[in-house]
């Protein structure tokens, strides 16, 4: 197991870091979107990119919040009915879903990433007045983060069962 000390610390690291980075687009989200309203409703003068790179920066700061919300294990659960049943039904179910969850994100990342690529190289704009680079930049981003989560799930395999071992 101390074989797979080095990739999970990675994986970790990788999922830590783009989840850290992703968290301050929501501060230039806020800052440009107040700049908008100012501009807006003070000076009557309101602007043509605030909405569409605020637009893009969410979508990129969602993308990239996947793999630090897998590796941290904070999303959104139901588990009323999970917490009633014996611990090695809970076993059964909390491996099904991580692998379930682990396949999906291999098949989303399967799919995006070659429509994602193309984006990329073919520098796909927007098509609105502002016309931005931001399909080109967010496409890529939700195959790479589908990706990445996969790896966090695998880890989140490991580790779950090396947990479990302990018990």
């Amino acid at each position: 197991m101390n074989l797979l000390k080095y990739p999970i610390n990675f994986i970790n690291f990788i999922s830590q870091t783009i989840g850290d980075f992703a968290s301050t687009f929501y501060l230039f989200i806020v800052f440009f979107t107040t700049y908008e309203v100012f501009m807006r409703y003070i000076f009557n003068n309101p602007t043509d990119w605030v909405f569409e790179t605020c637009i893009y920066l969410s979508g990129a700061a969602i993308c990239m919040a996947g793999p630090y919300v897998t590796k941290e294990q904070t999303h959104i659960s139901i588990t009323t009915i999970l917490d009633q049943l014996p611990k090695k039904i809970q076993k059964i179910i909390k491996v099904f879903n991580i692998l379930f969850a682990c396949i999906v994100c291999f098949v989303v990342s399967y799919a995006c990433l070659p429509w994602g690529w193309a984006a990329l190289l073919n520098g796909e704009t927007s098509g609105t007045g502002m016309d931005s680079y931001g399909p080109a930049l967010v496409k890529p981003m939700v195959g790479i983060a589908a990706l990445i989560m996969g790896f966090q799930f695998i880890v989140n395999m490991i580790n779950f069962l090396k947990e479990d071992d302990k018990i």
